[in-house]
């Protein structure tokens, strides 16, 4: 399931259920990964692997993938290659608060941004 996710990530602009079906189903993604080529999905079952997935699986790649990165760079070349580490929670929640700002009534551009 992993590997689906990131190879549709990877090669789509958006990313669905019937997109992750297509992608599995295709004959390169099965070479690429080691499929047989009679092996089938359809998205109701997608649906279901992807429902039951808990979120700290995803944390738990995350930090595997953040860590063995951090292995092969040091901090100079991260800084070099402006490779930073987000969290996307907070640029999100800022990007919704500019929102905010911008759609503001009063129309002023108001932004505040609460660090924790």
């Amino acid at each position: 399931m992993f590997y689906l996710l990131l190879y549709g990530i990877l090669e789509n602009d958006r990313l669905s259920q019937r997109t992750l079906e297509d992608i599995f189903n295709d004959s390169v993604f099965k070479i690429l990964f080691g499929l047989e080529t009679d092996e089938k999905v359809c998205r109701s079952s997608l649906s279901e692997r992807l429902s039951k997935i808990p979120a700290d699986y995803f944390r738990q790649i995350y930090d595997c993938v953040y860590d063995r990165f951090s292995e092969c760079y040091s901090s100079s070349e991260m800084e070099q290659y402006n490779l930073i580490r987000v969290d996307s929670s907070i640029v999100s929640d800022t990007s919704g608060r500019m929102v905010e700002g911008i759609d503001n009534k009063r129309g002023k551009l108001a932004v505040n941004i609460v660090l924790h």
